[in-house]
């Protein structure tokens, strides 16, 4: 919610893990925005509007409370009834399911490690700049060495804050893809050469 409205009110920004930079000058809208994002979490049920229930079966209690944080974050109005089922207005049916979706597969994650801050920002720069290298020159060994160094990590670690799950887990199995490329017995240069080009562009729009 803090993202779109940061767009709308054109507030030039970036995102750096869990931090938000802003320049100076505009610190009084920004934190104006933030009070409002808070407010919104804030707003309960109308009873009034159209309400839909999504079951919570087979839910625990923690992955409810985490549920319910993500929600709150996202200033959608919810609570849960008697019989432990989540209650939202209609209106805000499909964005709900977008937040169950990213706590189940975060969810499925619990094992692999836990970017922090600027963690996520500095691993992809690295990748980045390892995979550049090998586009050009296949051969590379800082480049072969930097894949397998930080694309080895990036393969073991969770969807940081503000990275949607899905399309960080295709980000891990592309990495992984090229890791063992490189690591294998015969290498295929070619095959190095053209994955590196496709990781690359991936990482440019993420660094």
């Amino acid at each position: 919610m803090a993202a779109q409205l940061l767009v709308a009110d054109g507030v030039p920004h970036s995102w750096q893990g869990t931090t938000l930079m802003v320049h100076e000058s505009s610190e009084e809208v920004v934190d104006e925005l933030i009070e409002e994002v808070q407010m919104a979490g804030r707003r309960s049920i109308d009873p009034d509007e159209s309400l839909t229930a999504f079951e919570m079966e087979g839910w625990s209690d923690e992955l409810r409370d985490i549920l319910a944080e993500r929600l709150t974050g996202t200033g959608v109005p919810h609570e849960f009834d008697d019989e432990g089922d989540l209650v939202v207005h209609e209106i805000d049916e499909e964005q709900v399911e977008m937040v169950i979706d990213e706590v189940l597969a975060r969810s499925e994650e619990h094992d692999l490690e836990q970017l922090e801050g600027l963690e996520a920002n500095d691993l992809l720069s690295a990748l980045f700049l390892a995979t550049d290298r090998l586009r050009r020159d296949p051969g590379n060994a800082a480049g072969m060495l930097g894949v397998i160094e930080h694309g080895s990590r990036l393969v073991g670690s969770a969807s940081p804050f503000g990275f949607d799950p899905k399309g960080w887990g295709q980000l891990r199995d592309a990495t992984a893809q090229l890791v063992d490329l490189i690591e294998a017995d015969n290498p295929v240069v070619d095959d190095i050469e053209d994955l590196a080009e496709v990781l690359r562009e991936t990482l440019r729009g993420l660094v």
